[in-house]
């Protein structure tokens, strides 16, 4: 597959391109009620990037903990596009930026013409909010294939390693976890449960998550559910803040 070049300046982020993806082959990538492989998140990849085009625009992709959702984050950031994470709160946003392309309910919309990015820039990741209106921050592709490697080397994540979804992907410290793992061939527990939800232990320990986050409210919640590291997740290996 032919990454677009914007004056000479690859844009994609590695670790998404299909290519990427399907050096992993059968591994599982993504557990969506069932496990979804690397080589068919490839797919679904590739068969985003298409939909995308060629030219570098911006794509705007709600917050959603499903495999399609990851499909397009991973088509925009590796199709050579800027992604543009937005939750619930997202249509000042939208209203403000007018993104040439939205992601609705898994499927891709065109809203008006491609405007021209700069060739370094591949996502647009929300601020919080919490003394104003989101601000948005600019990324490039390799600050975030940067990231990812950095925290999968410090981790020492291995392709046996999985992790759920405990925050938000539309989050920095959510979205990072997904790209840190994708990067050495982990896999991704996707689920909007509450940690306080004897369904998400029920899940994590059937899908032996060996990587578990949050913030400190995160902790809180697990304080009061009666969280005690493995005895109430075996194959835990580790815990982030």
């Amino acid at each position: 597959m032919t990454l677009p070049l914007v004056n000479g300046t690859r844009t994609a982020v590695d670790l998404a391109t299909p290519d990427a993806l399907r050096v992993f082959g059968d591994r599982p990538a993504l557990y969506d009620g069932s496990w979804v492989s690397y080589a068919e998140l490839a797919d679904m990849v590739s068969r985003n990037v298409c939909l995308l085009g060629p030219e570098p625009t911006v794509v705007a992709v709600p917050e959603r903990r499903d495999a399609a959702t990851v499909a397009w984050i991973a088509a925009a950031l590796g199709g050579g596009h800027v992604l543009l994470m937005h939750d619930e709160r997202g249509d000042e946003i939208l209203r403000t930026y007018q993104p040439a392309h939205r992601v609705r309910d898994g499927r891709l919309s065109h809203t008006g013409a491609p405007t021209p990015v700069h060739p370094e820039l591949s996502l647009l990741l929300t601020t919080s909010g919490t003394t104003g209106s989101p601000k948005l921050v600019r990324l490039s592709a390799e600050g975030i294939d940067a990231n990812a490697q950095a925290i999968a080397q410090y981790l020492e994540l291995c392709p046996d390693d999985r992790t759920i979804t405990t925050l938000p992907l539309s989050y920095c410290f959510g979205l990072s976890l997904l790209t840190s793992h994708l990067r050495v061939g982990a896999g991704v527990v996707l689920t909007d449960l509450s940690v306080v939800d004897d369904c998400f232990w029920d899940l994590a320990a059937s899908t032996g998550v060996s990587t578990l986050a949050g913030v400190p409210y995160t902790f809180d919640l697990l304080q009061r559910a009666g969280f005690q590291g493995r005895e109430t997740l075996p194959t835990v290996r580790r815990v982030l803040q």
